[in-house]
């Protein structure tokens, strides 16, 4: 399932290439008609990763031409991104608000997604009874899959992405007594011992420009068919209560870490 941008009626360009990768637009879904006034081409994967660039940059999806802002939702049934022009601009509200409303639009269609992954995994069991889980790779919303790492693994990895220099081994086992990696489903920190799944897009789309975890406690809950009834996702309870927690992957202040210690 790829996540595209539904067409609006933006100005027609007549290009035949992506202003950015240079591949024939035909080859990679046409143009994205855009919100703004900008005449050039760009296709749906150049125009995502550019608007993801923009976000985890300055907070704000802005058009890489005319530097517009841009107003980014998913749209739950068709299960594809939409843009429009922000009346916003590039408040500081406007600019908190975004990931939270992004993400919350998300969630249901994960939690699906999760669902029906666990019913086929169900039905494809192995005869000796073993769980596959695992060893396949559940979709992720935007269209890419996730993959089980171990939380050590994924701290790692957004350590990397977020310093400026190498940690040390003493500055590991800091961030590890406390992962700063949250649940996109629960809104939860992850366990240190526990594995969680994410996103192999990262921070290449949108969707979610700082990246998509899910914890194993939300992966194995929404995956198997013994589902508690009061955690189903259409329980407005359960949900309201996912939705009011604003918990976020905060920066990495290591000196103040390190003075801690």
């Amino acid at each position: 399932m790829a996540t595209m941008a539904k067409r609006s009626q933006g100005p027609v360009c007549e290009d035949t290439e992506c202003i950015i990768c240079f591949e024939t637009l035909e080859g990679r879904g046409g143009a994205v008609s855009l919100p703004c006034n900008c005449k050039v081409a760009y296709c749906h994967q150049c125009w995502d990763r550019s608007l993801a660039a923009s976000m985890s940059s300055c907070g704000a999806a802005l058009c890489p031409s005319c530097r517009s802002s841009m107003q980014v939702d998913f749209d739950p049934d068709s299960r594809q991104l939409t843009f429009s022009r922000s009346q916003e601009g590039g408040s500081s509200g406007f600019k908190r608000d975004w990931r939270k409303r992004l993400y919350k639009q998300a969630r249901p269609a994960q939690i699906q997604l999760l669902q029906d992954f666990g019913k086929a995994s169900a039905a494809h069991m192995d005869t000796d009874g073993s769980d596959r889980r695992r060893e396949e790779h559940p979709p992720c919303v935007c269209g890419s899959r996730l993959s089980c790492t171990s939380v050590r693994e994924r701290v790692q990895s957004f350590v990397q992405e977020e310093a400026a220099i190498p940690v040390t081994d003493q500055e590991m086992d800091y961030l590890m007594s406390r992962p700063p990696i949250m649940c996109d489903i629960c809104n939860q920190q992850v366990h240190s011992e526990a594995d969680v799944w994410t996103c192999e897009n990262g921070r290449r789309t949108v969707l979610h420009a700082v990246a998509y975890d899910v914890c194993q406690a939300c992966f194995s809950r929404h995956t198997s068919s013994t589902r508690p009834a009061q955690e189903d996702p259409e329980d407005s309870d359960y949900m309201l209560s996912e939705y009011e927690s604003d918990s976020s992957e905060g920066d990495i202040d290591l000196e103040s870490q390190s003075a801690e210690q």
